[in-house]
């Protein structure tokens, strides 16, 4: 299942909060740490897609180990990001940029690799627009990224060119099935005052995450991620 999700929201936020990071924790924040942050706050809220299946059954996970798929040498491996639900955009980005440099450097650890409970595949840095990943066993859900592109879409009834990137997210039907899935990726995109005004909110709720360790809350109607990222609802 697909979505094309309006990207000027998370852009507006990545502008008003990357520097202050970058400078303070000497590491580039990337689209992926992003995706990251906002990706494992929304799945506490929506079980299905955080779960695994297995002999026993679906067994539902209170706490969300971020899989990141990271093209090595001779393929790809998923490295995780543990409790990223609770971990600030800056640590998360710390940990990305660690575990990357070891996975292509082939100095992986087991516990890198292991007890992932969702993953994100992005493949946008290599300009392709969209694609669906595979699912990797027991996870009930994987997330496809592509690439970022302006495009002319329908912004309150006038033309207006909008950063576009499309979604596709794949689940088990064991686990989540098609017709709750689609209700997932129905996210109407916004724009204008109300995507300036959802950069706030996202800037607000992920300084309170990472402050409090609680899980990120759903904004408001004109808010962010649902103008942005997938409204699993």
């Amino acid at each position: 299942m697909q979505h094309a999700a309006d990207r000027a929201a998370l852009n507006q936020y990545r502008e008003g909060v990357v520097s202050e990071i970058e400078r303070s924790h000497q590491v580039r924040i990337t689209h992926t740490d992003l995706l990251v942050a906002l990706a494992a706050r929304a799945l506490l809220k929506h079980p299905r897609l955080n779960a695994s299946w297995s002999a026993e059954g679906i067994r539902l996970h209170d706490h969300v180990n971020m899989g990141i798929a990271i093209a090595v040498n001779d393929g790809v491996v998923a490295a995780v990001i543990p409790h990223a639900h609770t971990a600030s955009l800056a640590e998360i980005s710390v940990q990305r940029r660690d575990v990357s440099e070891r996975a292509r450097a082939g100095k992986l650890r087991p516990a890198d690799i292991a007890d992932a409970t969702f993953t994100i595949s992005n493949l946008g840095m290599y300009q392709v627009d969209q694609f669906s990943a595979i699912i990797t066993p027991p996870q009930a859900a994987i997330l496809a990224v592509g690439g970022i592109a302006d495009r002319v879409v329908a912004v309150q009834g006038q033309p207006a060119i909008r950063p576009m990137m499309t979604l596709t997210i794949s689940c088990d039907h064991r686990v989540a099935d098609g017709a709750g899935r689609g209700a997932a990726l129905r996210c109407p995109s916004r724009g204008g005052n109300q995507s300036v005004e959802g950069a706030r909110f996202a800037d607000r709720e992920l300084k309170r995450a990472a402050a409090t360790r609680k899980p990120f809350r759903h904004p408001p109607e004109h808010g962010f991620p649902q103008t942005f990222f997938i409204r699993w609802s």
